[in-house]
């Protein structure tokens, strides 16, 4: 599948309804984010595989709902 979408302003991406239809994810879905040389690949990860992120290698777990926090 080929789409596009726009950053929003706070770099919060939308993907489209029928994408994570056919990916299965929804709200609270950890992804793994893999820089490319050309783009960045996003990956389905099991919450409890999810050990670091950008902020110094801890994980926290993302609470509530960021409808509108834009």
């Amino acid at each position: 599948m080929t789409g596009e979408t726009i950053m929003k302003s706070r770099g919060r991406v939308l993907l489209p309804p029928d994408v994570l239809d056919r990916m299965g994810w929804s709200g609270g879905t950890a992804l793994e984010i893999q820089e490319m040389s050309d783009g960045v690949l996003l990956r389905s990860r099991s919450p409890s595989r999810l050990t670091r992120n950008m902020n110094g290698g801890r994980s926290r777990p993302v609470r509530g709902n960021a409808a509108g926090r834009d």
